[in-house]
């Protein structure tokens, strides 16, 4: 054909910017055959192209342009198919007022969404897993298939090696009709059908086979016949790694150059026909895809790099690439980590050993995990999650969702009151966060009260942890030794059944303990401890001056201030801190430590035992046979009324070094005058008749009697116990 003498009844014009090499498609403006339009296409500078103008009935033309403008008649539709020299390399066509993207490299996408049981990652080795009924949506042949495509477009006229190993996991014999592991694909132009790959690795029963058109023709029409370039003699070993090397070269005409290499033996050394003569450039794709079968199939990936070559051929020895891999193994992991499902409810399950996460849509979906701590978002409608093992992460979303933790410590997030949490015993410790009134099902340790509202949470049979919100929540423990926290606002606690703990946190809370053994943490002067009489042996844990409500036995002052802490009418254990506290025993067999500081103690009624503790402390002992002990410091030993020594009080720790004393100023010594007399100390020497003496008894090597006769009758009005190694000075009394 002479297109120099076509007679043209139009001509449009355009300026293209060009890339080193790639495919334009023009569409012609009229498909009228018997006044055809036509286009011009105007190279700059007048350089030396070669053009390729392929129509639809398939005529070839060669044209050499040398001009400035180079004219072709068109049918319905053009390609070009160009290569010019290196100084051309703009990274975009623009024709005719449209701009076509050129080639740049990406990461992999994985075909296997709305499958179930298809994809795992660990490191650089990549795990596909098709059982019967595993299907990608987007395939309308509704084959079986796990795959990852590359999206990076093979160019013509250059040489691309792949490498990678391979094993197929131990698992039943093969029996899909068909069933590919490898592929060199292509994307169809609009006219032709779904075709088989130019290039393909395929499992044929138990043997390996290498397969490849034998049309240079595109498939307009027909299916083009396959060729075998290689096959096993024998089954492949399951479980065994298999290192392959493919090396591929296509030009714009159909043919290609294919070269195979496994486990450094040479198997394919093809040039021919392949049939690839699309527009948008060839493919790698690898994993699993099938004919529809019963058995489950397993293929392990691994060391995947695609590049350029720089010319070495893989026949000639190792692969040494030009430059950094177009596409390889890290972009996989890098791109599927977490898996969104497309559009519609559908099943996804993660498979493998890697820790990978998995997302819903809008519609109800069901999601499994694998035995890694998995992050399963069901996003909206009524989902199924399924954790399984690993300590998974179940967001429910929006909808009235079901949650299966699973193995592992879980952790369940709840915002819609139809939501189940549903677990086994025997399967970790797991934790709910609720953004609304939440009760824990069986099974179920820990909550979360979430977000700003008041709402309120509730344990179960277990031991539960349960924690408030900065709102006024109401939070019940049940049965099971639990630890409630109010955390902000003024909240209500209910420990229930078992040994609970009590925090309520910033605001004036209101605890109730209950049955059992109870501890409850109070920083607040308005929070309030309620214990009825038989619910066990309670204890407040206080940063505040704190005084012990009915039935609570026992107070620790917490921090470093000076606070102060009080009894009740039972026998209560009071704990000081480090600094000057005052606590009051009050009635009852109490039990005063001081600890540091220097602290008063007041014994109060009942048999005290106080206990000063370091620093200088004040020990009033009240009534009842008291027990006393300074510890270190200058102690004093306090008896404020008769009725206090009445009962043969014990200071077990008296030291003079020290600067200790015992303080009887309080006293009346002599009964027989007016006003409040002082005594005589009189050391180890016997009462003379006279009121108000003072001496000391021996009774042991370190355990001595003081008495006082305080009507001169010479028999002791009063008496308690020193454990002393001799007698004291009148020095050491405060008369």
């Amino acid at each position: 054909m002479d297109l120099a003498r076509t007679k043209l009844r139009r001509v449009q014009r355009a300026r293209a910017s060009f890339p080193a090499r790639g495919v334009l498609r023009l569409q012609s403006t009229s498909i009228e055959k018997r006044r055809p339009a036509a286009r011009s296409l105007l190279l700059p500078g007048g350089e030396s192209v070669a053009v390729l103008f392929k129509l639809i009935h398939r005529l070839r033309v060669r044209l050499i342009c040398i001009a400035l403008t180079c004219v072709v008649n068109s049918l319905l539709s053009i390609q070009i198919y160009f290569e010019l020299s290196p100084a051309w390399s703009s990274d975009y066509i623009s024709f005719g007022g449209s701009t076509v993207t050129y080639f740049t490299a990406k990461t992999f996408e994985l075909h296997n969404g709305g499958a179930s049981y298809s994809y795992a990652e660990n490191g650089d080795t990549l795990r596909f897993e098709v059982r019967s009924g595993d299907r990608w949506k987007y395939d309308t042949s509704y084959k079986e298939r796990s795959e990852i495509s590359s999206y990076k477009l093979f160019d013509y006229g250059k040489t691309y090696q792949i490498s990678y190993s391979f094993m197929i996991e131990n698992g039943d014999r093969n029996t899909a009709d068909w069933l590919l592991i490898g592929q060199i694909h292509q994307t169809e132009d609009a006219a032709d059908l779904p075709t088989s790959p130019p290039f393909a690795i395929e499992l044929v029963g138990e043997r390996m086979r290498i397969v490849a058109r034998t049309t240079t023709e595109a498939t307009t029409t027909v299916q083009p016949p396959m060729q075998v370039l290689w096959m096993d003699s024998a089954d492949i070993k399951r479980g065994q790694w298999y290192d392959m090397k493919i090396e591929v070269k296509f030009d714009p005409y159909g043919n290609g150059v294919i070269n195979v290499v496994r486990d450094g033996v040479i198997i394919v050394q093809y040039s021919g026909p392949t049939g690839f003569v699309d527009l948008k450039g060839s493919y790698w794709k690898e994993g699993i895809y099938r004919e529809s079968s019963p058995e489950t199939m397993a293929v392990d990936f691994k060391g995947l790099t695609v590049a350029e070559s720089t010319g070495t051929s893989i026949l000639q020895g190792a692969v040494t690439l030009a430059k950094p891999a177009l596409e390889s193994s890290a972009n996989v992991v890098t791109a599927v980590t977490t898996t969104v499902l497309p559009t519609g409810g559908i099943d996804l399950t993660l498979s493998g050993t890697a820790a990978i996460n998995g997302t819903g849509n809008e519609l109800a979906n069901i999601i499994k995990g694998n035995d890694a701590a998995n992050t399963l978002n069901g996003n909206g409608g009524d989902d199924t999650l399924y954790g399984f093992g690993g300590n998974d992460v179940l967001n429910g979303g929006a909808g009235a969702d079901k949650m299966y933790g699973g193995l592992g410590d879980d952790t369940y997030n709840v915002n819609d009151a139809g939501d189940q949490t549903i677990e086994l015993a025997g399967e970790g410790a797991d934790t709910v966060n609720a953004s609304l009134s939440w009760t824990l099902s069986a099974n179920i340790e820990n909550l979360n009260l979430t977000g700003s509202a008041a709402i309120n949470g509730a344990g179960n049979e277990l031991a539960n942890v349960i924690t408030g919100n900065e709102a006024a929540n109401v939070i019940s423990g049940g049965a099971g030794d639990d630890l409630l926290r109010g955390n902000g606002g003024n909240d209500t606690l209910w420990g229930g059944d078992g040994n609970d703990t009590l925090n309520g946190g910033t605001g004036a809370d209101l605890m109730y303990g209950g049955r059992g053994d109870d501890v409850y943490n109070v920083d607040n002067v308005g929070d309030q401890v309620i214990e009825y009489a038989g619910e066990g042996v309670d204890l407040v844990n206080s940063t505040v001056s704190f005084t012990l409500g009915a039935n609570v036995e026992n107070l620790v002052l917490l921090g470093t201030g000076a606070i102060n802490g009080t009894g009740n009418a039972q026998a209560n254990a009071i704990t000081g801190n480090e600094a000057a506290n005052v606590l009051y025993g009050m009635d009852g067999n109490d039990i005063l430590r001081g600890n540091g500081g220097n602290d008063v103690l007041w014994g109060g009624a009942g048999n005290d035992t106080l206990s000063g503790g370091a620093g200088n402390d004040t020990l009033h002992g009240g009534t009842g046979a008291d027990i006393m002990s300074g510890g270190s410091g200058a102690d004093v030993f306090v008896f404020d009324t008769l009725a206090d020594i009445d009962y043969n009080d014990t200071i077990q720790d008296f030291v003079s070094s020290q600067g200790d004393k015992v303080d009887l100023r309080a006293i009346d010594a002599n009964v027989n005058v007016a006003g409040d007399q002082a005594f005589t100390y009189l050391g180890a020497g016997a009462f003379t008749g006279v009121a108000g003496q003072l001496h000391m008894v021996r009774e042991s090597s370190n355990v001595w009697h003081v008495e006082g006769d305080i009507n001169g009758d010479r028999v002791a009005d009063f008496s308690f116990t020193m454990n002393v190694g001799s007698a004291l000075l009148a020095s050491d009394f405060f008369l």
